[in-house]
């Protein structure tokens, strides 16, 4: 029930704050631009949430020779996302079956960018979890670098909307060019300027130093 109603919940908020107070009038089309957005953001923060933890939540399991903490975290991360893309079709199937109209521009990139924020988010999951727990202090450092994820990653507007002098800092937020993605292609009168291949590069550079640090702390991570 919580994994629907958190995201509900910022769409309600944001639609009302877009609706109401700037003077919106179509509440459909509210609901059509901050959906896609925050479905695919909670696609990437819920697995990374999920991620942060795993490994000490999980030391009894890892007590079997069977399971590695690779496999813990990666267990976790799968597990939300796959709840979260549920959601998504679910809030979808529910929307067209209330009597509204469901225009995907792109129903290719609809598939396609999930998978992309799935791999973005277990590189990143990996990395952190692993650096948090052999370096403690840096759990807090990695939950400050996530909080302002909801504000600059295009949730609240597009990447065109960004002003030029501002666009040199966000645009290295590989997460702002998915989540815009996703709304480019589920609408048709937007077409966004992000990079899949910029967000995958990003998903993979991240991968390597995780399992970097996986591998050169390994022993460390596994001990009770």
């Amino acid at each position: 029930v919580w994994a629907i109603l958190d995201p509900a919940a910022i769409i309600v908020l944001l639609v009302f704050l877009h609706g109401y107070i700037r003077g919106g009038t179509d509440p459909a089309s509210s609901v059509e631009f901050f959906f896609w957005p925050v479905w695919a953001f909670f696609l990437f923060s819920q697995p990374v949430n999920a991620a942060n933890g795993a490994v000490s939540a999980s030391k009894g399991l890892m007590s079997y020779r069977q399971i590695q903490p690779l496999d813990v975290i990666l267990a976790r991360a799968l597990i939300d996302w796959s709840l979260l893309l549920l959601v998504g079709v679910v809030a979808v199937v529910g929307w067209w079956l209330a009597g509204f109209s469901v225009h995907i521009a792109d129903p290719l990139g609809i598939a396609i960018y999930p998978l992309c924020l799935l791999f973005l988010a277990l590189g990143y999951g990996v990395m952190s979890e692993i650096a948090s727990t052999v370096f403690p202090d840096m759990r807090r450092v990695l939950a400050i670098v996530m909080r302002p994820l909801l504000f600059i990653s295009g949730l609240f507007f597009t990447m065109d909307m960004v002003p030029p002098e501002a666009q040199p800092w966000l645009f290295w937020n590989p997460v702002l060019h998915l989540v815009d993605l996703m709304r480019g292609a589920a609408t048709s009168d937007y077409t966004s300027p992000g990079s899949p291949v910029y967000a995958l590069f990003c998903a993979g550079g991240i991968s390597l130093i995780g399992m970097a640090l996986y591998h050169y702390y390994h022993d460390v991570i596994q001990q009770p």
